[in-house]
C-alpha cells in the first residue's frame, strides 16, 4: 500500500489518495507494523548522548550515507504500563507514516525509520538542521550585526503550511521551536507528532485530535475543541510576534494564566517598534486571532505576505550558522500528561487565585542542536529587514550603540515585569480582541488596545 502512495497516478488511484493514506495509518495502528519500505540501514558513527527530546523521545545525532542525521528515538518509561507503552508506539507509527507521505521545500524531509541502532528501540531520521529552529538563527544573526530575513521566512512557513492544509493535514503544534531553518537558511516545518489529519467531509479541516502548546492555541482548542485549519492560522499569527521579539506569547506568565488571558479575550500585545515589526504584518497577525469563522484561510495569509515588497534570499552563507550555546529561561508550564482542558479548568477557576503548574523543560523540537557551538570563520549575509537588536551573550560581540537590548528566553536578560508605555499612551499589558473587532491597517487601530 505504500507504494501505491508513493505514486497512486501510476495506479490510477490519485483521487483516492487521502482514503489509502488514512486506511494504511489506521492498519498499522492495528497490526503494529510499518512498511517495510519506510526501514533504512547503514546508520553509523552514532553519539550514544542524545542532545535534545521532548516529552516521549530523544534525539541523537549520527551519520547516514556520509550525512549528518538526526535519529528521534521513542523513549519508553521503566514505570509505564504496557498499554501506555503499546500507545506511544501507535503515536510513533502515526508520525512516522504521515511525514512518510509529506514531500514540499518547506517540510523537514523524512529519511526513514531505523531500528537496528538501539535494538528494541524505533527512531525516526531526518536530516540534521544545523542552523537550528527559526529563534535560534535569527538570535545568532543578530549576535553578528546581520539583518535578520523575517518576512521572507514567514512567507515560507505561509507555504509550508499551505502545504499541510492541502494535504489536508493540521500541522496542531505551530510555533518557533518546530520551524527549522537549513543550510541555505531556508525554513523547513517540523515535528508532526501531534499533527492529524483532517475531516475531509468538513470544509474547516476539523481534525479528530487536539494539542500543541498552550501560549499558540485558540480559546476553542484551549475549551477542548480538535484542532482545525483554523487553529495553525492562530498559531501563525503567535509566530509572527514571537519571530520579531525573540520571546514566548505572554512571556512573564506560566501556562494557566496564559490560559486565562486567552480566554477572556487577551492576545499577546504589539512588539515594541525598535523590533522592527511592519504595520502589514501586526495587522495579519491580529487577523489570524479573531475568532474561528473570521480567521483567514492560509492562501490569504499567503497573499497578504507576498503582496508586500520581500527581498528574496538569495545568497547563504559560505558557511552556515550553527546554533551558539544559549541559557533557556523555563516557563512555569504543564506537566506533559495535563492536557489543554485541565489548564482551561485551573485557569478559569472562581475561587480568584492564580496558578502556578509546576516547572517543567520545553520540549525540544528535534532535528536541531540545543547547546552545540559551531562558529563559523567566515560568514557573508544577505541584509534584509529594517532594523536590529543585538544581546550580549558570552563569547558573542558587544551589543551596538543605540541597539536596544532584547529579552526573553532566546535572548538578553529576563523579561521586565514593569508595563510599557506604547506610543498611544496606553499601559496596557496585553491587547484585548473582541469577537466583533474588525482589524484595519491603519495607525489608531495599532499603538492601542482595543476593548469594546
Amino acid at each position: 500500500m505504500q507504494k501505491i502512495l508513493d505514486d497512486p497516478s501510476e495506479h490510477g488511484l490519485e483521487a483516492h489518495r487521502y482514503t489509502l493514506r488514512r486506511f494504511l495509518i489506521r492498519l498499522s495502528r492495528d497490526s503494529g507494523f510499518l512498511p517495510s519500505s519506510l526501514f533504512l540501514n547503514a546508520v553509523v558513527d552514532i553519539d550514544r548522548d542524545p542532545f535534545g527530546g521532548g516529552a516521549f523521545a530523544d534525539i541523537f545525532l549520527a551519520k547516514h550515507n556520509g550525512k549528518a542525521v538526526a535519529l528521534k528515538r521513542l523513549r519508553m518509561f521503566q514505570y509505564s504500563t504496557d498499554q501506555q507503552k503499546k500507545d506511544h508506539v501507535k503515536n510513533f507509527f502515526r508520525e512516522a507514516l504521515m511525514w512518510r507521505q509529506l514531500s514540499h521545500p518547506h517540510i523537514l524531509p523524512f529519511l526513514g525509520v531505523d531500528k537496528v541502532t538501539f535494538p528494541g528501540h524505533f527512531c525516526m531520521v531526518a536530516p540534521f538542521m544545523q542552523n537550528g529552529n527559526i529563534i535560534q538563527c535569527a538570535e545568532y544573526f543578530l549576535q553578528i550585526g546581520a539583518d535578520v530575513p523575517r518576512e521572507p521566512w514567514l512567507l515560507e512557513i505561509g507555504k509550508g503550511l499551505q502545504y499541510l492544509h492541502e494535504e489536508q493535514l493540521v500541522h496542531g503544534d505551530l510555533r518557533g521551536a518546530n520551524i527549522l531553518i537549513d543550510e541555505d537558511l531556508h525554513v523547513r516545518l517540523a515535528d508532526f507528532g501531534v499533527a492529524v489529519l483532517a475531516d475531509a467531509s468538513s470544509s474547516s479541516g476539523i481534525s479528530t485530535r487536539s494539542g500543541g502548546a498552550a501560549r499558540w492555541c485558540p480559546p476553542e482548542v484551549l475549551k477542548g475543541e480538535p484542532s482545525s485549519f483554523e487553529s495553525d492560522i492562530y498559531a501563525f499569527g503567535c509566530v509572527c510576534i514571537e519571530l520579531y521579539t525573540l520571546d514566548l506569547p505572554f512571556p512573564e506568565l506560566n501556562d494557566a494564566q496564559v490560559v486565562a488571558k486567552i480566554l477572556k479575550g487577551f492576545r499577546p500585545k504589539r512588539p515594541s517598534p525598535e523590533t522592527g515589526i511592519q504595520l502589514y504584518i501586526w495587522s495579519l497577525a491580529r487577523r489570524c486571532w479573531t475568532v474561528k469563522s473570521s480567521r483567514p484561510d492560509i492562501a490569504n495569509v499567503i497573499d497578504s505576505l507576498a503582496n508586500q515588497r520581500i527581498i528574496p534570499l538569495t545568497v547563504p552563507p559560505r558557511s552556515p550558522p550553527a546554533s551558539p550555546k544559549r541559557v533557556y529561561r523555563h516557563h512555569a508550564s504543564s506537566p506533559s500528561n495535563t492536557t489543554l482542558a485541565e489548564l482551561a479548568e485551573l485557569a478559569t477557576s472562581d475561587d480568584g487565585h492564580s496558578f502556578s503548574i509546576a516547572s517543567t523543560p520545553s520540549a525540544l523540537s528535534p532535528f536541531f542542536p540545543p547547546s552545540l557551538d559551531h562558529s563559523p570563520k567566515s560568514i557573508d549575509f544577505v541584509k534584509h529587514g529594517r532594523s536590529r537588536s543585538t544581546s550580549p551573550r558570552e563569547g558573542s560581540s558587544p551589543p551596538r550603540a543605540g541597539v536596544p537590548r532584547m529579552h526573553g528566553p532566546y535572548a538578553g536578560p529576563a523579561y521586565s515585569r514593569t508595563p510599557q508605555i506604547s506610543p498611544g499612551g496606553s499601559s496596557e499589558e496585553f491587547e484585548i480582541v473582541s469577537p466583533r473587532s474588525s482589524f484595519e491597517t491603519d495607525e489608531s487601530n495599532v499603538f492601542h488596545p482595543v476593548v469594546l
